[in-house]
Order: C-alpha cells, then structure tokens, then sequence
C-alpha cells in the first residue's frame, strides 16, 4: 500500500463526525507520523505480506496477520489459553485462499477505518491496543476466537493488563461495585450502564461517567454481594456484545 495522508485515510473510510472535525482542525499527517513504534511494525508486515502476495491494498487479514508478529500481543494470546501458531496457520490459510491482484472495496474500506479509528483523533501516537480496538470489531478478527480465549478477552486484557477480575470476596457480605476508565469504551455506554444495570438516575449516570473518565475509576454504589454479582455480569456481558473493554468489578467497601 502507497503511504497516504491520514486525511485521505479518513475521507475513504467513511470516518465519523468527529473524526472529519478533526480532521479540519488539523493539517493531515502521513500514516508513519501517527505511529507508535510497535503498530509500525505491523503496519510496515501488514505491507509487506500484502505486497508479497500481490494483492493490491492491505485489508483487515493483513493487519491480523501483522499482529501475530508482535510479542505483546502474541504473549497475551498465550496468557489467555489461546494458541498463537494455529491462529496464525488460519490467517495463511486465509491468505492463501485470496488470489493475487484481487480487489476488493470491502475489506479495503474496512481497513482503513480501522486505520482511521485507532488513531484517536491524533491525540497520541497510535499502537498495537489501539489497531486491535478496532480491528477485533471485524469478521476478520473471528479467527482469532477458539476455546476459551475470544477478541473481546483478548482486547480486555491488552488494555488493562489483566482478564476480567473475579467478583469473589470470601466472608464479604457488602461491597462497592468499581468501574475503572479505558480508551475505548464510549461515554454513552457508560452512561447507558449505570442507568439500565445500576438503576442511576440520569443526571448521577452521567456525573459517575465524567467522575471515571477524568479520575480513571469511580464507585458506583454499595451493594449487596450476591445483588452485585448479576448487575456486573449483565454489564459485561453488554459489554462483550458491543466489543468494549469495560472494567466492571467489586472491591471490599
């Protein structure tokens, strides 16, 4: 793939609002500018295994594949009971399966946007997380499902260093439901949360949401343990479904 301004990255992949805000506030910035370190790696294998094969732009199994070749990320896979050799044995055969010079508009858009979303605005340089972020919303990402590891326990654990915490707390009879901040999981669906899950009133909602983005975690309320467990669940299964890595758990009060 050509190396092309992040504004022309942006217009092609149907960028949200925000993002084309954005990009009228600010000069548009070649693609290996707004790299972190790591997610220029897996772009430049992304290209490579792309232009190796002759196909004509990268697309989503590119990006994957790319990532299967970073430590981090690999490590995590294994962390999580996942086999990071049989997943990349699917990407190739995947690969394999794509004739060279195919076009195709589709998965060429599709990774683009995730391009585009993971770089956050231009905030800070973007890395191996955040292409994940987006890129585990795809089809192509299913490949990496299998036994007990998913994208989404995947995504969970890149971002916050750890699965989903337990909600066991032997001899605990109450205590405070936590939820920590993240890069990904939307305002809206905080809110949302705290609402539909945690019966907060509108205006508490979203002063818990503002309180756990700008201090990084926030209390929800204290609760009965065995009333707590089924509300947290019930988050992180919304959670799961819409593919953010929301921190939702107990601590002792």
């Amino acid at each position: 793939m050509s190396v092309e301004v992040l504004g022309i990255l942006l217009a092609s992949a149907g960028a949200s609002y925000a993002l084309r805000a954005w990009q009228r506030r600010r000069e548009p910035r070649r693609l290996e500018e707004v790299l972190a370190e790591d997610a220029a790696v897996v772009v430049s294998v992304a290209t490579h295994e792309a232009g190796t094969r002759n196909h004509p732009e990268i697309w989503p199994i590119h990006l994957l594949y790319g990532l299967l070749q970073d430590e981090v990320f690999v490590e995590t896979i294994k962390r999580l009971g996942g086999d990071p050799d049989a997943i990349e044995n699917r990407v190739l055969a995947e690969l394999d399966r794509r004739p060279p010079r195919e076009r195709d508009d589709g998965a060429r858009l599709e990774a683009l946007r995730v391009l585009a979303f993971a770089h956050h605005g231009g905030e800070r340089r973007m890395t191996c997380k955040d292409l994940w972020a987006y890129l585990a919303r795809t089809t192509t990402a299913q490949l990496v499902d299998g036994g007990d590891l998913t994208r989404h326990a995947l995504l969970f654990t890149l971002v916050h260093g750890m699965p989903e915490p337990s909600t066991a707390l032997p001899d605990r009879t109450d205590v405070h439901v936590v939820l920590r901040n993240d890069d990904y999981t939307t305002r809206d669906f905080v809110t949302e949360i705290l609402q539909d899950v945690f019966a907060l009133p509108e205006a508490d909602a979203e002063t818990r949401m503002l309180q756990v983005h700008t201090e990084g975690r926030g209390v929800v309320g204290r609760f009965k343990l065995d009333v707590a467990r089924p509300k947290i669940e019930e988050a992180r299964r919304r959670a799961r479904e819409s593919m953010f890595p929301l921190w939702v758990g107990v601590e002792d009060c």
